[in-house]
């Protein structure tokens, strides 16, 4: 009995974690289309248009992060290919093979659920040299994501080398 409390545990788990991922990324979606989010498509020439994400493994550096920035640091590229948008997704082991430098990957923070997510995300544009920060705030309605709120920040930044 005990046995298969433990195997349908890990399975509603699962499927928490595929809920939160598809969610992760419909609102990444709704954020991409944005027009004031286009810089980043540019952040670098190394990038030639995509959007670069890094893929933090589980068990490195904080073991102890909630469960929606757990998401964030598993998204795979798997995830983005029903995207129209350029999206390159980049484990954290191939990071320095890859000859993309340390500002040009869009790091993303935040916190949610099935039904609010408020999202962080901050690159630097290298053209203009300075560093943006997108704040959204996005809700569930009638099964559907939409921003709620959005802010943008920008300042300028001195790039340093890896």
């Amino acid at each position: 009995m005990k046995f298969y409390i433990i195997i349908f545990s890990l399975f509603l788990s699962l499927q928490v974690v595929g809920q939160t991922t598809s969610d992760l990324v419909a609102a990444l979606e709704l954020i991409f289309d944005r027009q004031e989010f286009e810089p980043a498509f540019n952040s670098d020439f190394t990038t030639n248009g995509n959007v670069i994400i890094q893929s933090i493994e589980s068990g490195s550096r904080q073991p102890s992060v909630d469960t929606f920035n757990q998401t964030i640091r598993r998204l795979r590229q798997e995830d983005f290919y029903a995207l129209k948008h350029r999206v390159k997704v980049i484990r954290e082991e191939e990071f320095e093979f890859s000859g993309i430098p340390e500002h040009a990957i869009l790091w993303i923070s935040g916190n949610g659920n099935d039904q609010e997510i408020k999202l962080r995300l901050h690159t630097t544009i290298t053209d203009e040299r300075k560093q943006y920060q997108w704040s959204y705030v996005l809700v569930k309605e009638s099964g559907e994501w939409k921003i709620l709120k959005h802010a943008l920040a920008k300042s300028s930044g001195v790039l340093s080398p890896r």
